[in-house]
């Protein structure tokens, strides 16, 4: 359920003026204390989010200041307090300013790290002299070892050891050493990490006596006429927020004697960058969408020179640009998003706003992954329509109408494209009211064949003199449904287009009729559509005759 102006709502906006002019003075019996909130909902909107903290205090009769940590990215003018609980109270105002420096405390941190840095300097004295006193030992050890195998003198020979005694020896030998070895590489780690830690302490040490980021601390000055426990609610807006919508449009085509459906499945891509994370929250999405335009533009008068050059320039563009829109501007597909949950949203209507409540509690972190929720589904009859363009393309496209259902809008999205439960590719859904009709391409349907063939040509001259030369083409084209039940399909063909009035083109004997010309006002353009039945095939002849002077180009 959306939430509701409560007893006590204070703004930040008319308080900001005071700060800048001076802080608020307080009342000198004034008791200060620090509490800590907790996010309870999160209402995210296209751009932006609003996030409601709660905390609870037990106040004494009197004058308090009340303050909590804010995150540093809030919007300073966003800020309300309302005191939610029946206690008779009346708060005076709230300030907000960064966070104060602690110099004591940046002290204490600081010898802290520096007493931290001498015992790992310490450590590591130990652990040099554990190294050289294990080279000692090792360098001892194999003196001993040589002289056990030196002889006493130049006209001796070598002492040749019992086997046992050789054995021993080497055994300790290579004990001895191999226990050196492990007690040198141990103490080289150590001091290696040793190294790595004073190097993270120094920079620690090195940052700025004022961090370039603080929190923001909110100083609520209120009065108490009698003691109890009050709850408070504290709202604001942080901007590094946003949702965009995603569907997933599932159409049946029924060919198991069932009528066609469309299920419009309504997602939420929500990701966040703000300096804080939303955990276990309640979560309503908003389509509410701010304005850079708040009233109706005023016209400025319009010269005969300017209209003439504002309409050149759009033709220009119109003939560089790309009629059709597509999702670019949505999120990319790099970025990582989770499974979309099939909980169902409840849909809350408010004037101009629709909202949608996610059941459960939900987190979001604040790495800017998106996460997709599942917000709502609808289901709507669909009419199914093929259409081709057999001379470019011998393929017959799948289309399906359907009607927007409920009571939500449809704000435009990427949509994602399943065909009997098979995903075919995706496309973009346009902003639809309910009750408006939608219509979206499901691919190639191969259920259906179309040949196109050219069954005659002629070129040459006409006329007792050969005042003229004539073009004549003439084309069959078939179309056979493999499909269980009847569907319509539209086909278009095209003739050439002339400006030359000497020029003309005109259909040939045997042409089938086209239903429509100049489709969508395109020149020479025509459309025939016909009721596929299973099994049978359509025919569709088209020719076209072109005349024109000799001389003539166009």
């Amino acid at each position: 359920m959306p939430f509701k102006p409560l007893r006590g709502l204070f703004s930040l906006a008319y308080v900001l003026t005071f700060i800048l002019g001076g802080a608020v003075p307080l009342t000198a019996e004034a008791e200060e204390i620090d509490v800590t909130s907790r996010i309870e909902a999160v209402t995210i909107f296209p751009t932006g989010a609003e996030i409601m903290r709660s905390f609870t205090v037990d106040l004494t009769a009197g004058d308090h200041q009340v303050r909590l940590l804010l995150p540093n990215d809030i919007q300073k003018n966003s800020v309300q307090i309302e005191a939610t609980t029946a206690t008779d109270l009346s708060i005076k105002s709230l300030e907000l300013r960064p966070e104060p420096v602690n110099a004591e405390a940046r002290k204490a941190r600081d010898d802290a790290l520096r007493a931290e840095i001498a015992a790992i300097e310490a450590g590591i004295s130990r652990d040099t002299k554990v190294i050289e006193n294990a080279l000692l030992a090792r360098d001892l050890i194999e003196t001993l070892a040589r002289r056990r195998m030196q002889p006493d003198g130049p006209e001796t020979t070598p002492p040749v050891p019992e086997p046992d005694d050789l054995t021993a020896l080497l055994d300790l030998v290579d004990n001895r050493l191999s226990r050196i070895s492990e007690t040198i590489l141990d103490a080289q780690a150590k001091i290696e990490a040793s190294h790595q830690r004073i190097a993270s302490l120094e920079m620690e040490l090195a940052e700025p006596s004022e961090p370039t980021t603080r929190n923001m601390l909110a100083s609520i000055h209120l009065t108490a006429r009698d003691p109890g426990e009050t709850t408070f609610e504290l709202r604001y807006r942080l901007g590094s927020a946003a949702w965009q919508p995603v569907y997933e449009a599932r159409l049946s085509t029924g060919e198991g004697g069932q009528a066609a459906q469309m299920e419009l499945v309504r997602n939420a891509s929500v990701a966040q960058e703000t300096d804080e994370e939303w955990r276990n929250v309640r979560l309503i999405i908003s389509s509410a969408q701010r304005t850079s335009q708040i009233t109706s533009p005023t016209l400025s008068p319009l010269s005969v020179a300017r209209f003439i050059r504002d309409a050149e320039n759009a033709q220009e563009g119109r003939a560089v640009g790309s009629p059709f829109a597509t999702a670019a501007g949505l999120q990319s597909d790099s970025v990582a998003a989770e499974t979309v949950e099939r909980m169902q949203a409840a849909a809350i209507e408010t004037g101009f706003n629709t909202l949608f409540d996610i059941p459960g509690q939900v987190s979001i972190d604040n790495s800017g992954t998106a996460r997709s929720l599942r917000i709502g589904a609808m289901v709507s009859a669909a009419e199914l329509s093929l259409a081709a363009s057999p001379k470019i393309d011998l393929t017959a496209y799948l289309i399906a109408r359907f009607t927007v259902v409920g009571e939500a809008p449809l704000l435009p999205g990427r949509v994602m494209l399943f065909r009997d439960d098979v995903f075919v590719g995706e496309a973009f859904l346009p902003l639809a009211t309910p009750g408006e009709m939608l219509e979206l391409g499901f691919g190639a349907d191969d259920l259906v064949r179309i040949e196109r063939r050219e069954v005659a040509r002629k070129s040459g001259e006409t006329g007792l003199v050969a005042t003229a030369y004539i073009e004549e083409r003439s084309y069959l084209t078939r179309i056979t449904s493999g499909h269980s039940f009847n569907i319509p399909i539209t086909i278009e063909d095209q003739t050439p287009v002339t400006d030359d009035e000497r020029v003309r083109v005109e259909f040939l004997p045997g042409t089938t009729r086209p239903d429509d010309a100049d489709v969508d006002g395109r020149s020479g353009v025509y459309s025939w559509t016909r009721m596929l039945k299973p099994g049978l095939t359509e025919e569709i002849g088209f020719g076209f005759r072109i005349t024109r002077p000799k001389g003539s180009t166009r």
